[in-house]
């Protein structure tokens, strides 16, 4: 089934359509269904690969002091103690506590790809996919007149897809908080479900769909 994606103009109309791949937009409600449970495998994959690791807490070896027993073994009616440095002592190394590591995940590529995909379709099954031609930016950034072509396309908060090359759409709507923008070569499937919509840059459109066109051919 041959997908249609409107493209836009500056003034919020349609200026022309084109035909998006079925594979990456045209997937069926039924086979993303069938995708959520690898949908739900790489976000969470994706949120994990985000975490700092860095967290540390010290055990009973790493913390200073403690070398003196804190009182004598008999005659103050207290259980005996052997360091402060214990962790039932206040001030005492912590027992199982969290300790620097890595959260990263690994998942196949070919799963991350259909992933995308499947959300994409999702969205695009939706009517909440858009193609901007022309944002009506002239020399120099402009947030305002940008935002102004936005609304006209749609109020839904809106994942922007931009080419690295595109600097004034990148600083006129690097800001807004009802947008989020991401480049061609980084959409992924988490940003994706966090917006309601997804609008492409006409050059991140066509920079996307030749990036991807070697899979899109296999069909992968």
């Amino acid at each position: 089934m041959a997908v249609k994606l409107d493209i836009y103009d500056s003034k919020g109309k349609v200026a022309e359509s084109v035909t998006a791949p079925e594979l990456i937009f045209g997937k069926s409600e039924a086979d993303i269904q069938a995708s959520i449970p690898t949908i739900h495998q790489v976000v969470t994959a994706q949120r994990a690969a985000a975490r700092q690791g860095t967290h540390s807490t010290k055990t009973r070896a790493e913390v200073s002091g403690g070398g003196k027993k804190p009182f004598r073994q008999k005659g103050t009616g207290r259980a005996r103690q052997g360091t402060t440095r214990a962790p039932q002592m206040r001030g005492g190394g912590i027992v199982f506590g969290p300790k620097p590591r890595d959260y990263s995940q690994r998942v196949n590529k070919k799963i991350i790809f259909s992933s995308l995909c499947s959300v994409l379709s999702n969205r695009a099954n939706a009517k909440k996919v858009f193609i901007v031609n022309d944002f009506g930016i002239a020399d120099k950034p402009n947030t305002k007149t940008a935002l102004k072509t936005l609304e006209k396309i749609t109020n839904d908060s809106t994942l922007i897809v931009v080419n690295r090359d595109e600097q004034k759409t990148i600083k006129s709507l690097a800001n807004p908080a009802q947008v989020h923008l991401c480049y061609e070569d980084q959409l992924n499937c988490y940003d994706v479900l966090v917006n309601d919509a997804v609008t492409f840059t006409k050059a991140a459109y066509d920079g996307f769909i030749e990036r991807t066109k070697s899979k899109i051919k296999d069909g992968k």
